[in-house]
């Protein structure tokens, strides 16, 4: 996200805060099907949506599998 906005990510740690999570990527597929948007895709079009006033950047390799 910093790459793509050229903001500098500022984290705010508290006890609330929620611990990273392994996702189980084949019984997500048998639930809900494979996945139709890069994630790199999702994050820029994720940012799009919240923030339509910020000029994203192309990030080299974006693309890339």
């Amino acid at each position: 996200m910093e790459q793509l906005t050229g903001l500098t990510a500022q984290f705010t740690y508290t006890p609330d805060a929620i611990g990273s999570i392994v996702l189980d990527l084949t019984r997500m597929h048998a639930c809900l099907g494979r996945t139709t948007v890069d994630w790199h895709d999702g994050i820029r079009r994720m940012i799009q949506a919240r923030h339509p006033e910020l000029r994203l950047r192309e990030v080299r390799g974006e693309h890339d599998g």
